[in-house]
């Protein structure tokens, strides 16, 4: 079960903590795992996706 999150990163914690694995291909996010996505976790993942992409970048 995904922890509450209202953060991008706190989304970002939660989804590695719970055994995701999620990387950048340009705009596009890369989630390993994607079969353990349910509709509240996709809601969340697009509502911080900007913000999502951004922490990624900063990680390179």
């Amino acid at each position: 079960m995904m922890p509450t999150t209202q953060t991008a990163n706190e989304l970002l914690v939660a989804m590695r903590g719970c055994g995701f694995t999620i990387n950048l291909d340009g705009n596009t996010l890369e989630v390993k795992q994607a079969r353990w996505i349910d509709d509240d976790l996709a809601a969340l993942i697009r509502t911080h996706k900007v913000s999502l992409i951004k922490i990624l970048e900063s990680e390179i």
